[in-house]
């Protein structure tokens, strides 16, 4: 319903594919879940939406650097946040950057 009351027409593709890149690494970490290996959601949430900005920035032509290097500041954060909680491994964190990451990058070449 926001995408239509909310976020113009135009954007509407982007985001589709964002959620799509965001469903598959929920998955990807569900799987992981069965064979008992935790992962970060937090930094999964996080490493998706610093690969979407960037690729966003690349599809439009537009310079948002400084929301890129504020939302890799931000990840550093919460990564650190996790680890000074004792709530993940280092691994855990990193699994869970990656499979954010990887699932846009996968995705990446569908509306790229």
């Amino acid at each position: 319903m926001i995408l239509y009351k909310v976020i113009p027409n135009n954007y509407v593709n982007e985001l589709f594919y964002y959620f799509t890149g965001l469903l598959t690494a929920t998955s990807a970490t569900l799987i992981l879940l069965f064979f008992k290996f935790k992962t970060s959601m937090h930094l999964l949430g996080m490493g998706s939406i610093l690969t979407f900005m960037i690729a966003l920035s690349i599809h439009f032509e537009i310079n948002i650097t400084i929301a890129i290097s504020l939302f890799t500041l931000f990840t550093g954060m919460v990564a650190t946040s996790r680890l000074y909680l004792k709530a993940h491994t280092k691994n855990e964190l990193l699994i869970g950057f990656l499979l954010g990451c990887c699932s846009q990058l996968i995705i990446l070449k569908y509306w790229l």
